[in-house]
């Protein structure tokens, strides 16, 4: 027998070593990677959306095991959803939801469900509903969404349509209006002015408004309140209030989160003071013991005061948040335990926004057998075994319609919906119940024969209301002309159980380079003025020409070249020296952001920015019309970090760009991706840096985040 060298038992060593090392750090860095899904999960939970978003992104972008990415996308599509970016929460599920799975919450699928009936997916809610039935058959909210699509579209009634008119109040305010109150002859609503970039934003900066004889002016501001005032229940004529607010332990606690983790939103109380036009000193309403962890939310009380009704997610409820009421204790003066309202009432889903007048209690619900998303409802609450009263449409919708208020003197149903399109804001409408076309609210003796409604009244509200209301050919296809004949009952839907395992199609590198298609936006028709571009003060003979964006196109991408700084004032494009400041090099960049056949990106994000979402749209017609072509789709990146990094944010951008079209309908095989990281540029600022000139350098890289698209 040979012996066993020294030198060859020193390198079995060496390879042993190598291997538990391999091993360990492979080991460390999939858990590193969990743990910072886990953190993006708590981020999530504390409201800090924009830290959870960078993180999962971060997790996503680095690369690790699929486990680890799957966490990160899921933990990613819930945030998305919290912050009401729906297209990139719808295309996420479908890359994730295809098939049940472990991680899968209930609530993500409910989510799905509504998202895809949001955007008139209906075929692909039914499937989904069937693939999940097995697992949620005993889940009240999934229950009732699949009962709701059964016949989906007899929630278009036609005849209801006719005699039910809804407008929108002309209010002249940015971002969401919601959280809406009766004070006295006013309607009081909160309003923020929400920055899309800064989703924090929609928690911190919400004011109190109302609507007089004067038109809409703020509230009284000695209202105060943590965060956010509101919604509010006025009540003794005018001079008590009971409102939500904001709990929070300190602004500067852990990692400076506005909201502690355990901290929700508390029901205050104040009292209006006559001599000195200001209301007191707000003090917590206490609804129980040990409940500072839980939310108290969206009061009603009766105009005597004795009763109040809220929203919570306190314990021993049905799941999600359930309506309560809390008896007033005259000899104890304190709120008597809240009582739940019950299974007729409340579900597993959300139950939102009571509204008390009378013996009819209005609310919202997003777990009750209804049109999609959160729906309104009234209840007799001397009757409540029976079943609540769903609002016919256009009252409500596949959007989310919330927050009813009746104003009885006035005979005005008021509510909130975002109806005016996917990624809009909600706004305040109403109902004109002068003609009694909402019979099941038996009002009596309706009022004056009349249409006339307020003067803060759109009369004819511009935004388009994308609803559907055909039979199942309409799936995915906004109606935009009425539809005259009778819908007919849809018929069963076939359903094709899932495949078990999902294949995503990589063709990375079968082509070598991109050369986009035109593609039109639908119903654009306008100019835009292609590069080069020259400032006022340039000493060039060559001027600025006009070009369609076919020619836009084609002179900034079918062959892209690198373009360089060569002074302060200088730009080189395709050969061409102009003169040119800052402000008119970054406009020149912007010039770029209108090429419709490309999607672009964030800085660090695969999915699409908002304005984008329309060009995936137009590329899914553009391909419907001729289905044998091939979808190509090209990732590239900016300069700004690691080769490694880009590389996988390059195939990341194609690959979500992949699953979008595929949730549209287009195949597998008629999809082909390459990623290319950094290497490719179309514009670079070298005379600028990220240390000296941080801002204008990532701003100057924008039109290098992208992805190309060709139909061949």
């Amino acid at each position: 027998m040979r012996k066993f060298s020294s030198f060859n038992f020193i390198l079995f060593l060496s390879f042993i070593l190598l291997f538990v090392s391999c091993s360990f750090v492979k080991d460390n860095l999939q858990s590193g990677g969990m743990a910072k899904v886990k953190r993006a999960e708590r981020l999530y939970k504390r409201q800090e959306y924009d830290k959870a978003i960078s993180l999962c992104n971060s997790v996503i972008n680095n690369g690790g095991s699929e486990e680890v990415l799957r966490g990160a996308k899921l933990q990613l599509a819930r945030v998305y959803f919290e912050t009401r970016q729906f297209e990139k929460t719808i295309s996420l599920y479908d890359e994730l939801l295809y098939k049940p799975e472990k991680d899968i919450l209930v609530t993500d699928v409910t989510n799905y469900i509504d998202l895809l009936k949001r955007t008139g997916r209906v075929n692909k809610a039914q499937e989904i509903s069937a693939t999940y039935a097995d697992n949620y058959k005993n889940n009240a909210r999934f229950a009732n969404q699949q009962q709701s699509l059964e016949n989906y579209y007899s929630f278009f009634n036609r005849d209801s349509s006719k005699s039910v008119r809804v407008d929108s109040l002309r209010l002249n305010l940015t971002g969401y209006q919601y959280g809406l109150a009766l004070y006295k002859d006013n309607l009081v609503f909160l309003s923020n002015d929400i920055k899309k970039k800064e989703q924090q934003s929609f928690y911190t900066n919400s004011k109190l408004y109302q609507i007089s004889e004067d038109g809409v002016e703020p509230f009284n501001n000695s209202l105060k309140g943590v965060l956010q005032v509101g919604p509010a229940s006025f009540f003794d004529n005018g001079q008590r209030v009971i409102y939500t607010s904001n709990r929070f332990a300190d602004v500067k606690n852990d990692k400076n989160s506005y909201i502690n983790y355990n901290n929700g939103t508390q029901l205050l109380a104040a009292y209006y003071q006559q001599d000195r036009d200001a209301w007191t000193k707000p003090v917590p309403v206490k609804l129980g013991k040990n409940m500072e962890g839980y939310s108290f939310l969206h009061p009603s009380v009766v105009p005597s005061g004795k009763r109040l009704y809220f929203a919570s997610d306190m314990p021993g409820g049905y799941g999600g948040t359930d309506i309560y009421y809390s008896d007033w204790d005259k000899e104890e003066k304190k709120w008597k335990a809240p009582v739940n309202l019950g299974p007729t009432v409340n579900t597993n889903g959300n139950e939102l926004y009571p509204f008390i007048i009378g013996e009819k209690l209005f609310f919202s619900s997003n777990g009750l057998r209804g049109f999609g998303g959160l729906d309104i409802f009234v209840i007799n609450i001397k009757e409540l075994g029976k079943e609540p009263e769903h609002l016919p449409f256009p009252v409500n919708t596949q959007f989310d319609d919330l927050n009813p208020v009746l104003d009885e003197k006035k005979l005005l149903l008021y509510f909130t919906s975002d109806r005016s399109g996917v990624h809009d804001n909600d706004h305040i409408y109403v109902l004109n119940l002068k003609k009694n076309p909402l019979k099941q609210l038996d009002l009596g003796k309706p009022g004056k024969d009349d249409d006339k409604v307020p003067y803060t009244m759109n009369e004819v509200d511009n935004r388009q209301m994308q609803t559907l209301v055909g039979t199942k050919q309409y799936d995915g296809i906004p109606v935009n002309k009425p539809v005259t004949e009778a819908a007919p009952k849809a018929p069963a839907v076939a359903v094709v159980p899932a495949p078990a395992e999902r294949t995503v199609v990589d063709y990375s590198n079968d082509i070598k380079d991109s050369n986009p298609e035109m593609i039109q936006w639908q119903g654009s028709n306008t100019n835009t003025t292609a590069m080069p571009v020259t400032s006022s003060n340039s000493t060039t003979t060559n001027t600025t020409t006009n070009t369609t964006a076919s020619q836009t196109s084609q002179s900034a991408y079918s062959s892209p070249e690198l373009v360089s700084w060569r002074d302060e004032n200088t730009i080189v494009a395709n050969g061409i020296r102009y003169m040119m400041n800052q402000d008119s090099a970054i406009k020149s960049v912007d010039q770029l952001w209108r090429v419709p056949g490309v999607i672009y990106y964030d800085l660090n994000s695969f999915v699409p920015q908002d304005q984008e979402w329309r060009k995936i749209d137009s590329i899914f017609r553009l391909w419907k019309v001729n289905p044998g072509k091939i979808i190509v789709v090209n990732g590239h990146t900016d300069v700004i970090g690691t080769e490694r990094y880009n590389l996988s944010l390059s195939k990341n951008r194609a690959v979500y760009i992949q699953e979008c079209l595929r949730s549209r309908g287009v195949d597998a095989g008629k999809i082909r991706i390459n990623y290319f990281g950094s290497t490719k540029p179309v514009f670079v600022a070298s005379q600028y840096s990220l240390e000296s000139n941080r801002e204008i350098f990532i701003r100057l890289q924008g039109v290098n985040r992208r992805c190309e698209i060709n139909i061949q």
